[in-house]
């Protein structure tokens, strides 16, 4: 007997011992693999003779660098392309993604529409962990023919999208909601003494979260008035939270792809178990857990109770009229089995339009804050077309052209969304032969994109309507090109993606506009 047992625990170890070795040489395959292609990857891209950024660090690459500026990210991409259009950045050793930044329209145009297919959002842990806050929804879920249901989720997404997007929505519905709003904010501010400072991003987030929440939704909240609203904390929580936890752990995040199988994936790539367990070991993973869950339940109480109203065929909310749509059977989906995806979209609804607007308003009034000759020109054309009376959309979109140019220098200088990325789901070759293999990160940069000297004739960072935008030779994105712009109506020749100047038909065009 003790010999028998003796020899069980010899098994036993012995057993262990094997898999311990397998798991490290699993680990060691993985990462000798990495190496490998990064650096055949690498050598692709340096054969074109573009700019490398190659860190602060021979082990962390670029890594370290970007947790360093995580809070001055715009300014320090622009040091990182300083006179280059594309730069690729030195990854960490054990990284298997390539990052390149550009702000080449040509290339941008090359990955916006000419390729659109190719380059695609794939499971990078960004992307992982994003999918957790906002779902599978139009800007979470990969598209095209690479991807594994071949796009047809995200080309579904967006064609329900672009049909609720009516025109009653827009001279009904929003204006309504904007202009109602606007009333209560200006109530607001007149409560504060005369040379009282007042936090305005604060406000127009609040005006921002309540104008969505009624036009998406169809709920009342106050906000802006400064009454709690579970939803609206959430969101702001899981939006700082997120990026906060992304940023402090990218290292770790990178480096986890080595585990081994079944910690691990069997090839080197990041994982929802490990992403789950990285997010509930960290303090800002577990606020950005308890964000999300809040928003999720509390979205799909809103979604649960629209689909038991009897009235939902005469709601007319962004969400009620998606719901009203009809899937490619020909079926509602006002439909239990649809109540994960309606959840989706309605998270996707909020992220599009919530902060991008709240952060425009903001940059807009600092800027007229800091250009008081704008800000006296702006007020003479509004009181010379509206008289005192509520703007109508019609007014709003053909009769204030120098608003318009005031909000288009505004996107220029401070785009909502200064930086996006997409993935190459196969081998491309960019405009200028720049050989990419597929897995490769292609960011195209619209901050620096506002501010490069060579297509704008102003200086880089200064707020002049008369001589950046009007009666100007704007380099076009073709080489030789040039356009001449007349009125600030057709600001959107300028090809800056801020601008829609490469999206076709985007169904968020007319309404980023209004």
């Amino acid at each position: 007997r003790r010999v028998h047992g003796g020899s069980s625990r010899i098994l036993m170890w012995c057993f262990v011992c094997c898999l311990a070795s397998l798991a490290v040489l699993h680990a060691i395959a993985k990462f000798v693999w990495v190496i490998i292609k990064t650096q055949e990857n690498l050598n692709g891209i340096r054969e074109s003779g573009i700019t490398e950024y190659k860190g602060s660090s021979r082990i962390l690459g670029a890594t370290n660098d970007l947790r360093k500026n995580m809070f001055r990210m715009n300014d320090f991409r622009c040091e990182v392309l300083g006179k280059d259009k594309v730069v690729v950045l030195t990854p960490a050793i054990f990284s298997s993604l390539v990052v390149m930044y550009t702000t080449d329209p040509a290339i941008v145009k090359h990955m916006l529409r000419d390729k659109f297919d190719h380059w695609t959002k794939i499971d990078t842990p960004f992307f992982t962990i994003l999918k957790r806050w906002i779902g599978l929804g139009i800007f979470s879920t990969p598209h095209g023919p690479h991807s594994e249901d071949q796009g047809k989720l995200w080309l579904f997404s967006r064609k329900t999208s672009s049909l609720i997007f009516t025109r009653h929505i827009f001279t009904e519905l929003m204006h309504t909601t904007f202009v109602g709003n606007a009333k209560k904010l200006i109530q607001e501010l007149d409560k504060n003494s005369p040379g009282q400072a007042v936090d305005m991003q604060h406000k127009f987030f609040g005006f921002t979260m309540d104008s969505i929440m009624k036009i998406f939704f169809g709920r009342d909240t106050e906000t802006l008035r400064g009454t709690h609203d579970k939803y609206a904390h959430a969101f702001d929580e899981a939006h700082r939270s997120f990026l906060k936890f992304f940023f402090t752990n990218l290292a770790v995040i990178n480096f986890t792809i080595f585990l081994p199988f079944p910690l691990g994936s069997i090839t080197p790539k990041f994982n929802q178990m490990i992403a789950w367990i990285l997010l509930k070991s960290t303090p800002t993973g577990r606020q950005f857990l308890d964000a999300v869950n809040t928003l999720q339940v509390e979205t799909l109480k809103i979604v649960d109770s629209k689909l038991t109203d009897p009235q939902l065929a005469n709601q007319t909310d962004l969400l009620a009229n998606f719901m009203n749509s009809e899937d490619e059977e020909g079926q509602s989906l006002a439909q239990p089995k649809y109540r994960t995806m309606l959840r989706d979209a309605a998270l996707n609804f909020v992220i599009a339009g919530r902060d991008t607007t709240a952060c425009l308003l903001s940059w807009m009034f600092y800027v007229l804050a800091t250009n008081k000759d704008v800000q006296d020109k702006l007020i003479k054309e509004i009181d010379e077309v509206l008289h005192g009376e509520e703007p109508t959309y019609e007014v709003l979109m053909k009769d204030l052209p120098y608003l318009h140019g005031v909000i288009y220098e505004t996107l220029r200088l401070y785009p909502p969304v200064p930086f996006d990325s997409k993935i190459a789901a196969v081998d491309d070759v960019l405009p200028g032969n720049i050989k990419v293999k597929a897995g490769t990160a292609l960011a195209f940069f619209a901050y620096g994109m506002g501010r490069d000297a060579e297509r704008f004739v102003c200086s880089l960072a200064c707020f002049v309507l008369s001589e950046c935008i009007l009666d100007q030779q704007i380099p076009g994105p073709i080489e030789g090109e040039t356009r001449t712009l007349d009125s600030f109506q057709s600001t959107k020749s300028i090809r800056v993606p801020c601008f829609s100047g490469w999206a076709t038909d985007m169904f968020g065009d007319e309404y980023g506009d209004f």
